[in-house]
């Protein structure tokens, strides 16, 4: 059934009979004293909080039975340019249905159906950052704070599948205890979708991500919301709203980001702050860390004083040629596995471990998968061998790479090792582009369930 603005509660015989009158070309216009229906209660619009290109948000009132009301915002939707509202609407409910965290605003109802469609959040009465950054700018532990909850509503968006793309200071609500949420979900896709479904993920102009400004959708994943967390932190501590500062440039020795270094505008931004913020804002996606959980790591780190400790990766990177890439996957056996890491598809880290070296250990937070290539590695749990893996194209340690959780095992070298090293955007768009080696990946980790 469905259920339609008036100014009183519904009939059923009404609603059955106002169905034919809906026109989803000519949403009605919604305002203050008006009532929404869902299935279950019914809402009194109070007055308009914003809105943009997808609809219009308001603060509305619960009408409960009982008597005991409460605010709550209500998104309405309506069709912009030829978008189905609907779609749009659906898109939104399934991505804040999908994701669990309380940094993004929790759904309490919503309705499909009727004119027009909507859905109810948690209200946050305090405002949004683009009204702080009118008045100023964020100190330090505000601007460390924003960070981390940013990350921490990406951390669990991507864990769902879900790319916001449209991340700003607008899309960021304030809640009252010094923290921040992640709203507006509206632009929002399933990572990875074809290249023609992602035609809605522009984002807005100054903080959107170079592929998205230049229409590359095909290189839209996680790396892309990164660049925009890195976007709004930059402009909520430098004080410049980069929708208002179109002029903005780097500097001749900074070509490798899409913005001056922090310290430009606020000198006394500490370094290692400014060196986590900057590297979200390279221009090559494949320069931004690979997961939000890699980065909510690296600041925690340095918010508790500790020391960045340098990765196995790092430590025992081969700085390869295409050539000696080549030659290297000539010794594969797997014409599969070869035929793959010759194509352009890719991305990720040759590594060349010797003999006892560790390429993770139990209970340490690290951000990379191995695709062994090339020799032994032992599989320890509390210093006892598990087993010890061989097999070309073997993924280890893919869990902890697409979750952000701690190593349950520890690997070892057993003789000189070769491995590709590939973080969660590496990981996420090698299976994707190549189902066939998603699936040797799930039935890798069913083996290892099994054992």
């Amino acid at each position: 059934m469905e259920w339609f603005r008036r100014r009183s509660p519904p009939a059923s015989d009404q609603a059955a009979g106002a169905e034919a009158a809906v026109s989803v070309d000519a949403p009605t216009p919604i305002g203050p004293g008006d009532e929404l229906y869902s299935s279950s209660t019914g809402y009194r619009v109070e007055r308009r909080l914003g809105g943009g290109a997808y609809g219009s948000v308001f603060l509305a009132t619960r009408l409960a039975p009982s008597g005991v009301s409460i605010d709550v915002a209500l998104k309405v939707f309506h069709r912009p340019g030829g978008h189905d509202p609907l779609r749009v609407l659906r898109r939104e409910l399934s991505s804040l249905l999908a994701i669990q965290s309380d940094r993004i605003p929790e759904v309490l109802d919503w309705s499909l159906d009727g004119d027009p469609a909507f859905v109810v959040m948690r209200y946050f009465p305090h405002g949004g950052l683009d009204a702080v950054l009118d008045r100023g700018r964020l100190d330090e532990s505000q601007a460390r704070r924003l960070l981390e909850d940013l990350l921490l509503a990406l951390s669990a968006a991507h864990q769902a599948s879900i790319l916001h793309l449209d991340i700003k200071p607008s899309n960021v609500l304030l809640d009252g205890h010094g923290g921040y949420v992640l709203t507006d979900f509206g632009v929002s896709q399933a990572s990875r979708l074809a290249k023609k479904a992602l035609a809605s993920g522009h984002g807005t102009p100054r903080y959107r991500a170079p592929e998205q400004r230049l229409g590359v959708f095909d290189l839209l994943d996680i790396r892309t919301d990164l660049w925009g967390v890195g976007a709004t932190v930059w402009a909520a501590y430098s004080g410049l709203d980069l929708s208002l500062h179109p002029d903005l440039r780097v500097a001749d020795e900074d070509r490798r980001w899409g913005l001056p270094r922090l310290r430009r505008h606020r000198p006394d931004c500490p370094r290692d702050f400014e060196d986590v913020v900057m590297s979200l804002l390279t221009l090559d996606p494949g320069d931004r860390p690979g997961s939000a959980a890699e980065v909510l790591e690296r600041t925690r780190a340095l918010d508790g004083g500790e020391d960045e400790s340098q990765s196995a990766v790092d430590h025992y990177r081969a700085l390869l040629t295409r050539k000696e890439i080549d030659a290297l996957v000539d010794t594969l056996i797997d014409p599969l596995l070869a035929a793959i890491l010759r194509s352009d598809h890719v991305t990720g880290t040759y590594v060349r471990f010797p003999d006892g070296a560790v390429l993770a250990r139990q209970g340490e937070l690290s951000f990379y998968t191995f695709l062994l290539l090339h020799g032994w590695v032992r599989i320890e749990i509390n210093g006892e061998t598990l087993h010890t893996e061989q097999r070309e194209g073997t993924f280890l340690g893919e869990v902890a790479t697409l979750t952000g959780s701690a190593r349950t095992a520890s690997m070892i070298a057993e003789g000189e090792v070769w491995a590709c090293a590939l973080n969660a955007a590496e990981l996420e768009a090698l299976v994707t582009r190549h189902p066939e080696i998603g699936l040797r990946l799930i039935r890798s980790m069913a083996e290892r369930l099994a054992r």
